[in-house]
C-alpha cells in the first residue's frame, strides 16, 4: 500500500511491513526484528523480555492491510496472570471484577452505540444555530435507531445499568 501510503514511505520497516504508529519505539521495533517473518501467522511471539500480542489490521471493507501488536514487559505478566484472585479477605472483588467496574466508568462511548455518535450529539451543542442546521438531520439519523429505553439512558448519561421506565414526549 506504499503507492497509497505516501507519507509513510520514509518510516523504519519490520520485514515486510512498514511501521504506521508515528511514535513507534526504536527498541521495541528492535526487538521484533528476529520475528518479523512469524508476524503473519502468529497471534503472539514470546520473544526476549516481551509478549507481543498481535492482532489483524482490516480496511473498511474487512481487506487485511497489516497488524497491531501491543507488547507487553514479561515481568508485567504476573499482574494479568493474578488478575481473578480475591483482592482481599472482606472484599469478595477479583481483579477482574474491579477492572470491570472501572471500564464501566471509562466508557468512551458512554450510553451512546458509537463514539462517534456521542460526539456527533455533543457537538450540536457547541454550534452556533446556523452551523448548528447542517449537523440536526444526521443526528436525528442516529437518534432515530436508538430503543426508547436506549434514549432515557443517553438523556440521563447512565450506561444500560438500570431500568428505566416512562414516555418520551
Amino acid at each position: 500500500f506504499l503507492d497509497i501510503a505516501t507519507l509513510m514511505r520514509e518510516n523504519p520497516t519490520l520485514g515486510h511491513y512498514v511501521v504506521s504508529n508515528k511514535n513507534y519505539n526504536r527498541y521495541m521495533i528492535s526487538s521484533l526484528l528476529p520475528y518479523a517473518e512469524k508476524i503473519a501467522a502468529s497471534s503472539y511471539i514470546m520473544g526476549g523480555e516481551y509478549l507481543h500480542v498481535i492482532d489483524t489490521m482490516r480496511d473498511s471493507g474487512g481487506e487485511r492491510i497489516g497488524y497491531y501488536i501491543l507488547s507487553i514487559p514479561k515481568k508485567q505478566m504476573q499482574k494479568f496472570e493474578n488478575r481473578g484472585q480475591k483482592l482481599s479477605f472482606f472484599l469478595q472483588l477479583s481483579k477482574d471484577d474491579l477492572y470491570e467496574v472501572v471500564d464501566s466508568w471509562e466508557q468512551a462511548k458512554g450510553s451512546y452505540k458509537s463514539v462517534y455518535e456521542k460526539e456527533m450529539i455533543r457537538l450540536l451543542g457547541s454550534l452556533k444555530p446556523h452551523e448548528r442546521k447542517m449537523f440536526e438531520e444526521e443526528a436525528r439519523e442516529i437518534l432515530q435507531n436508538y430503543t426508547q429505553e436506549e434514549l432515557i439512558d443517553v438523556i440521563l448519561g447512565q450506561h444500560y445499568q438500570n431500568r428505566k421506565e416512562g414516555k418520551i414526549r
